[in-house]
């Protein structure tokens, strides 16, 4: 059994290490509007299979007791908190071993009314991180054998994550084609630079 005590953060990555280890931590997710969380989590060697939560008042009364089953996903091994919508409390974005060619993959957790509710507009999205300061949610990918980097950008607009920029890099074997889109007047992509490279910008 681990127990670490974490509390008035901002931001947080917590990866459980040891094999068949169960797992309890408290966050502290808003550190102006009292709200203390004790989780659990319950793992199957280094994979997490479940994560307990209680949230908790100033007066430490536990306000709710609920569980997150990750039975059927068989991947998560890290938890990493953080302000994915910018309300002011931290977040969950549960994620693999991001050891195919380095994308991490996975689901967020926003903490609405109270609990966690699955945000399944990240579901598409690799490597998620955000920017407090300017608001956005970012997305990284490398594919097709590490020859194609994509960097994406997103905005929160009326409870939408939306696509603003995309920078890309694609290897044909001869040159990199680096390629720039953001949105238009017409809330559409277009291209916006493009070059060709003989060495990668995107590393």
């Amino acid at each position: 059994m681990i127990t670490r005590i974490l509390s008035n953060i901002l931001l947080l990555a917590f990866y459980v290490t040891g094999h068949a280890q169960d797992s309890t931590f408290t966050v502290m997710i808003n550190k102006n509007d009292y709200v203390q969380l004790d989780f659990r989590i319950v793992k199957d060697g280094d994979i997490f299979k479940e994560i307990n939560y209680s949230v908790h008042a100033d007066d430490n009364v536990v306000l709710t007791e609920k569980t997150i089953d990750l039975s059927n996903d068989n991947y998560v091994h890290y938890v990493v908190f953080d302000d994915y919508n910018f309300d002011g409390y931290l977040d969950m974005y549960l994620h693999d071993p991001c050891m195919v060619l380095g994308n991490c993959i996975g689901m967020v957790y926003l903490f609405k009314d109270g609990g966690f509710v699955h945000a399944t507009q990240f579901d598409d999205m690799t490597t998620v991180s955000a920017d407090p300061e300017k608001k956005l949610i970012y997305s990284s990918n490398r594919s097709a054998a590490g020859s194609l980097f994509t960097y994406e950008t997103f905005r929160w607009d009326a409870g939408i994550l939306k696509l603003i920029k995309r920078i890309s890099q694609n290897y044909d074997g001869d040159f990199y084609l680096y390629t720039i889109e953001e949105l238009d007047s017409k809330g559409n992509l277009k291209i916006v630079k493009q070059e060709r490279l003989s060495e990668p910008r995107l590393e």
